[in-house]
């Protein structure tokens, strides 16, 4: 830890929080607390999925290769980043932890290492894009394609630090400052975005479409779009970082601290991980559903659009739930850290629960809301929304819990979890019932469903063994959990 090593001032005995911890309830001050943090987390991430649907939007005006080019690449870019952006969370508690014992030069001082952490990760993750990049052609992708995503590839290579970075300024301001100052950091990268992928993705032909006069300008087509993307990751990094700068919170310190970098990376790594792991278990399904021919394989992306659309709010729940954890547990408040984690849980619940009656009773309406290819596409994707009505329940809890154990500090419990639920169980399970069973694409939704329960269940029950307060005897850490 820079400057202070932080030490929670416990002041409940063993036995009075073994007691406590199980039974207290949650203030409405408390909830109130957490879901005015949630609501403006949540509309980021909501606002942020925008940047996508802009790069799909300008590159359908360039051709089919373009669009597919850009949904590949932009999942190649994802899968590096997404790593890096988990290993940079490992600030996430430390910094929460830090503003609730009102550490706040060893909070700013974190993220001055966040920025250094960054830069380090930066230079392996581009080196697996490159990598990415190389096994395309041999991979059997057309020449034409593999040429487009090459350059979307190198073009957004240059934002993962901003991409990095912005992660960093995140999580600090979401644990120091107004937590719709990274809503509104979003807002304006994409006011940013989406007239730079017009103009540089269309060139003249994206001002003529709105009625401007050419400028004798072509256009860098998928290049292009990809440089738009990065440059709003650039503007949300400058955006952040003069707030924290107009409200003189700067780091004192820009030097490297390699322990402060090294425990930030051993709690982030395992967040990046269960994050690459999660991400890569739905792009197998998604591969297995294509097994089974273009319809299924579309009905799937319908309904997983859909199911992704509304896990934003149990994510910001979880991003809360992360920030309250943290702060109380650096403030000594361990009763109040399990309260905001439970609290957190069933918040993300009945979101949820509400999502999932929606999805019950209205999925041929709700597919024929995204879909255009027609009444077959609609007929398939109804069984997946029913099935996605059960697991959007599991899906809540466990990114709400993820969150409360990452503020906890405790990574690695999550990491475990993924591996065994998708892996172990929901994987055997979803290929059992898709191909042994004949249930199909509805088989390998089963088995997302397994795997996400159990993947809940295990985090609901760690939870409370995660904030006990140390003296605790292991027996009564496990009955905490029980």
């Amino acid at each position: 830890m820079v400057g202070h090593e932080i030490t929670p001032a416990l002041g409940l005995q063993p036995r009075a929080a073994l007691q406590a911890l199980p039974r207290v309830r949650v203030p409405p001050s408390e909830m109130r607390q957490l879901c005015l943090l949630a609501a403006p987390i949540a509309a980021t991430n909501l606002v942020q999925a925008a940047g996508a649907l802009i790069e799909t939007l300008v590159a359908g005006r360039l051709s089919p290769a373009a669009l597919g080019a850009v949904g590949l690449g932009n999942s190649l870019f994802l899968s590096a980043a997404i790593l890096g952006a988990g290993v940079t969370l490992g600030l996430d508690p430390l910094i929460c932890q830090a503003v609730g014992a009102r550490q706040h030069e060893s909070a700013r001082d974190l993220l001055g290492q966040g920025f250094w952490l960054a830069g380090l990760i930066c230079l392996p993750l581009l080196l697996l894009l490159a990598g990415f990049a190389a096994t395309l052609a041999p991979l059997g992708v057309g020449s034409e394609t593999v040429a487009l995503t090459r350059s979307y590839l190198w073009l957004r290579s240059v934002g993962l630090f901003a991409y990095l970075a912005v992660v960093a300024l995140r999580s600090y301001v979401q644990a120091a400052l107004p937590a719709r100052l990274v809503t509104q950091s979003v807002a304006v990268a994409l006011l940013l975005q989406l007239p730079a992928a017009w103009l540089l993705g269309l060139g003249d032909a994206g001002l003529t479409a709105l009625g401007i006069p050419g400028l004798g300008f072509a256009g860098f087509g998928v290049a292009g779009i990809a440089a738009a993307s990065s440059l709003a990751l650039v503007m949300q990094a400058v955006f952040l970082l003069g707030v924290i700068a107009w409200r003189r919170m700067l780091p004192v310190h820009f030097d490297l601290r390699l322990s402060s970098v090294i425990r930030a990376s051993r709690l982030g790594f395992p967040v990046g991980a269960a994050m690459l792991g999660e991400y890569a278990i739905f792009a197998i399904v998604a591969v297995l559903a294509g097994t089974f021919g273009e319809t299924a394989l579309a009905s799937h992306q319908v309904a997983i659009s859909l199911a992704g659309s509304s896990f934003v709010l149990p994510l910001g729940i979880g991003s809360a739930a992360a920030v309250c954890v943290g702060r109380a547990v650096g403030s000594g408040a361990t009763d109040a850290a399990h309260r905001f984690g439970r609290a957190g849980m069933w918040l993300a619940a009945s979101c949820m629960l509400a999502v999932s009656v929606v999805f019950w009773l209205s999925p041929r309406l709700l597919a024929g809301m995204v879909c255009s290819a027609g009444p077959a596409v609609i007929d398939a994707a109804v069984p997946l929304l029913l099935v996605a009505g059960l697991f959007q329940l599991s899906d809540g809890v466990q990114a709400a819990a993820a969150g409360a154990l990452r503020g906890a500090g405790d990574t690695a419990s999550p990491l475990i979890a993924v591996l065994v639920g998708h892996y172990g169980i929901g994987l055997p399970v979803g290929l059992v019932a898709a191909f042994g069973l004949g249930l199909g694409t509805s088989g390998l939704w089963l088995g997302l469903t397994a795997g996400l329960t159990f993947v809940a269940v295990s985090l609901w029950r760690r939870f409370p063994a995660s904030v006990a307060p140390p003296g605790l005897e292991p027996s009564a850490r496990e009955s905490l959990a029980a």
